[in-house]
C-alpha cells in the first residue's frame, strides 16, 4: 500500500507539470519585473531622486511665474490711468483759471464754465479712483 500511494500516473504528472510551468512562468515574469524595478530604485542615488523632484518643482514654479507675468502685463489698467491723468490736467487748468479770474481779474473763460469743468473732472476723477480700487479686487480674485 505504501508503494501504491507513491505511484503517479504519467498523464497526471504531465498535466501537473504543465500547469506548474504556466503558473511559475507568469509569477517569475512578474517577480523578475518587480525585482528589476526594485533594483533600479535602490541603485539610483537618493540625490538624483531629490534632484528629479526639485527639477519638477522648478518647472512648475517657472510655469506659474510665467502665467503671473502674463497676468501682470495684462493687468495694468491703462484706461483708468488715462482718465486719472486727463481729469487731473483738467482740474489743474480749471483751478488755475479760477485763480486768475478772481485774483488777477482776468476773465478768459466764463467762471461758470470753469466751475462746471472743475466739478465734472472732479467727479470723473473720483470715479476713476473707485474703479482703481475695484480693479485691485478684480486682480486679487484671479
Amino acid at each position: 500500500m505504501v508503494l501504491d500511494s507513491k505511484v503517479v500516473n504519467f498523464d497526471e504528472l504531465k498535466a501537473y507539470k504543465k500547469i506548474e510551468n504556466e503558473i511559475l512562468g507568469d509569477e517569475l515574469e512578474n517577480f523578475d519585473a518587480a525585482c528589476q524595478k526594485m533594483r533600479k530604485f535602490f541603485m539610483t542615488d537618493p540625490k538624483e531622486l531629490v534632484n528629479l523632484r526639485a527639477k519638477k518643482r522648478i518647472i512648475e514654479l517657472e510655469k506659474e511665474n510665467e502665467t503671473m507675468a502674463n497676468k501682470l502685463q495684462k493687468s495694468i489698467p491703462v484706461h483708468i490711468i488715462t482718465y486719472l491723468t486727463i481729469c487731473s490736467f483738467i482740474m489743474g487748468a480749471s483751478i488755475t483759471l479760477l485763480i486768475l479770474t478772481y485774483t488777477c481779474d482776468m476773465h478768459l473763460i466764463n467762471p461758470y464754465y470753469i466751475i462746471c469743468a472743475l466739478l465734472i473732472s472732479l467727479t470723473l476723477f473720483c470715479t476713476a479712483v473707485a474703479a482703481t480700487k475695484d480693479w485691485k479686487e478684480y486682480l486679487s480674485e484671479k
